[in-house]
């Protein structure tokens, strides 16, 4: 996380967070049964590590994206979506603090969000490169299509930069990089 927050405040990326579930052996790919307050706890403990990155290099966290499983199911939970707002919430707790949530349109996120006031950028649930998001650490078909495995090797975040720009596709809204 250093290193990649490092890098985010050389080319003037804004950082966001992409909590998962704590299943490491399926990196948060795998659902489970959880109460909004566990949530709540789970996502402010890896937010938590994120900010501290962020505050050394003089960043702030720009938006909340839940990832994997409990993207999905918070997509169709509202006690799970509200549980993601609440922690928006922990690290924007001033009105002109605008963190935003990343979510997928028409669903909880987007109910939970506005039901709060928090800011919501929908996300088109990508499985594909395109103009919104690129993951660093993953790999993708000729085609542009997203090569989801189980296992996910570390990866070159320096690479991956140099990928970005060599790229001639416009440059995408988010990239995700776990680390």
């Amino acid at each position: 996380m250093n290193r990649t927050t490092a890098l985010a405040k050389i080319y003037n990326v804004k950082a966001g967070a992409h909590p998962s579930l704590p299943d490491l052996q399926g990196f948060g790919r795998r659902e489970m049964a959880i109460e909004p307050s566990e949530l709540v706890s789970c996502l402010i403990y890896q937010v938590g590590a994120l900010s501290g990155f962020l505050k050394l290099h003089g960043l702030h966290l720009n938006h909340i994206k839940p990832h994997g499983a409990i993207y999905n199911q918070s997509a169709r939970s509202l006690p799970l979506a509200q549980a993601v707002v609440e922690v928006i919430k922990v690290f924007a707790p001033h009105q002109d603090e605008d963190i935003a949530f990343v979510g997928l349109a028409g669903t909880a996120h987007q109910a939970a969000a506005e039901e709060a006031g928090v800011k919501f950028i929908p996300d088109p649930h990508v499985t594909a490169l395109n103009d919104t998001e690129w993951f660093a650490d993953l790999d993708y078909t000729p085609e542009g299509k997203l090569i989801a495995t189980r296992f996910v090797p570390s990866c070159d975040q320096l690479a991956g930069t140099e990928l970005l720009q060599g790229n001639t596709r416009p440059f995408p809204w988010t990239v995700c990089e776990k680390g």
